[in-house]
């Protein structure tokens, strides 16, 4: 019998009818929005400080994703291709008793993820350190802490 030889023939109805493409851009729309308020929200939780002894305290945060989707894929984490997010304390090494002055986070999980951090640090009373959360994804922000105790 008749055979048809290299498929569907190039560019043959590619485009919807004129007549619907107005309900097609609306619905279209409609999911690119859904999609978009899925999308991960990267915070840091309000830090903690409590005062341990004169010059002596620890500080206590989150990074936090309040987006339905994770920051990375399973398979992004697992082939370490996610670029991670890094949380870093603005003071020396030396000052910092407990806890990593740069903190890599590969990703953070959806609806309410989070990644806690804990810090012991040696600082004068009043003092501000900073905690700077840089993501090439998400971008960069600080968040300053002074060192006095909060309830």
């Amino acid at each position: 019998g008749a055979v048809e030889i290299g498929g569907w023939a190039p560019y043959f109805r590619t485009n919807p009818p004129e007549s619907l493409l107005g309900d097609l851009a609306e619905h279209q729309v409609d999911v690119v929005i859904a999609l978009a308020e899925m999308l991960p929200r990267v915070a840091l939780e309000a830090p903690t400080v409590k005062r341990l002894a004169s010059g002596l305290y620890e500080i206590r945060t989150a990074l936090t994703n309040d987006g339905a989707l994770p920051t990375g894929t399973a398979m992004a984490v697992r082939n370490r291709r996610a670029r991670p997010h890094v949380v870093r304390v603005g003071l020396p090494v030396d000052r910092i008793m407990h806890g990593q002055r740069v903190n890599k986070v590969w990703s953070i999980a959806g609806s309410g993820g989070r990644v806690p951090f804990r810090w012991i640090v040696r600082a004068d009373d009043g003092a501000v350190v900073p905690l700077t959360v840089f993501s090439e994804k998400y971008g960069q922000f600080t968040v300053d802490v002074t060192l006095e105790e909060t309830n």
